[in-house]
């Protein structure tokens, strides 16, 4: 007959292989969820979320009876036990962002915060602009102010360009006046300097008349009308687009203080360059962009 010393050894001696056989069945189990999450599909992320909540469930009584029973021998086995448990919810939490990105909306997935904000914020801009640039599309007909009227950034550059255009009338005159006295005709050569101050005040009067007109743009299938409105007086252009046609942001010609930097640009069927959206912000380019290009994408 076991004395009570050995009946109790051997009582020992069951806990310890059965505490140290739950244990390697509970890493036999966690071993699988080690492969990357990135490769699995929706279904596949569900069950493996289930195997990881079973996992953390089950594991703080296999940590707690191994650290109890074990002994010497069980020290390795008990620290690979309880890193392997600490690393369930980390597990857990990138199972939760694949799926959220797998299956929108499903409950067991995780919302991407930053993306989530990101896409609210860019909603909430289209809105605000939607709510500054009208749009209308009807009977397969696009059509975008984009360009509201702007009399006072108009007349600052008009008066500014008009200076400009004065000063250097008055001085080209008497310039070429007084030196045609000493060499004649030559004197006229000095038309070609002149000329480039000219151009820059000609290029400002015509920003300061783009800026005074209503703009507007209205895309019936491959068909691109441009209309320029100023106090009642309306001019409109028709121009065939090709068959590749985008729209595009390039940077302005000329840069006018009062005008943005930078404008909407497209090609005609012939590769001429088609500019408007002058003047507006670079959200509202952008959006004048993706809503032509989306529409053209539609033909």
């Amino acid at each position: 007959m076991h004395s009570e010393h050995d009946q109790e050894q051997l009582q020992t001696g069951t806990t310890r292989d059965t505490a140290r056989a739950d244990a390697h069945r509970w890493l036999a189990r966690f071993a699988p969820l080690l492969e990357d999450p990135q490769r699995l599909d929706a279904d596949a992320c569900r069950r493996r979320l289930g195997r990881v909540d079973a996992l953390r469930e089950e594991g703080g009584a296999i940590v707690a009876a191994l650290e109890v029973h074990g002994g010497h021998q069980e020290e390795e086995l008990l620290q690979t036990l309880r890193q392997a448990w600490s690393q369930l919810p980390g597990m857990r939490t990138d199972l939760q962002r694949r799926l959220g990105a797998l299956a929108p909306g499903d409950p067991a997935g995780m919302v991407d915060l930053d993306a989530l904000r990101t896409r609210m914020a860019e909603i909430a801009a289209r809105r605000e602009v939607e709510q500054l640039v009208p749009t209308t599309v009807a009977d397969g007909t696009l059509e975008e102010t984009t360009s509201p009227a702007n009399l006072g950034a108009a007349i600052f550059a008009g008066v500014f360009g008009l200076g400009i255009l004065s000063f250097v009338t008055l001085h080209a005159v008497l310039m070429i006046g007084g030196l045609s006295r000493v060499i004649g005709w030559f004197s006229l050569l000095l038309l070609g300097f002149y000329a480039i101050f000219f151009g820059a005040a000609g290029a400002m009067l015509y920003g300061a008349f783009r800026m005074a007109c209503r703009e507007t743009i209205r895309l019936n299938g491959r068909q691109l009308a441009l209309r320029r409105s100023l106090l009642g007086f309306s001019q409109e252009k028709t121009y065939p687009l090709g068959a590749d046609s985008e729209a595009y942001i390039t940077r302005a010609n000329m840069q006018q203080k009062g005008m943005h930097s930078t404008e909407v640009a497209i090609l005609d069927e012939r590769g001429r360059e088609i500019r408007f959206g002058t003047g507006r912000s670079d959200g509202e380019q952008r959006r004048l962009v993706r809503r032509i290009n989306d529409y053209l994408k539609t033909l």
